[in-house]
């Protein structure tokens, strides 16, 4: 009986477990992550400057945000150009009536 149990709930972990999720590049991802790169610099200067030391939690608050500012954004910039390119290649057709 206990082996039957395990073998089930093993199968049943396997048939309905989560799924990995695919991989995709939406507009609102691509602007959520630009304006979260916008406000990482000064909620870093912030977090930095309160919990840490005086002037080295400052200086460390503004090194993280600007880490953090440019990755945001970057990612935020080829999440938006992935999520355009399908629009761009379905309207391509399209442009020579309009020129």
């Amino acid at each position: 009986m206990k082996r039957f149990f395990i073998t089930g709930s093993v199968a049943l972990v396997l048939l309905l477990g989560p799924a990995t999720p695919k991989a995709h590049a939406g507009f609102l991802d691509g602007v959520g992550d630009v304006v979260a790169g916008a406000f990482a610099l000064p909620l870093d200067i912030l977090s930095g400057t309160f919990s840490g030391p005086p002037v080295i939690g400052t200086v460390s608050g503004v090194l993280n945000g600007a880490m953090h500012t440019i990755g945001y954004t970057a990612r935020g910039v080829f999440k938006l150009a992935g999520a355009a390119a399908p629009v761009a290649m379905s309207v391509a057709p399209f442009l020579p009536i309009f020129l």
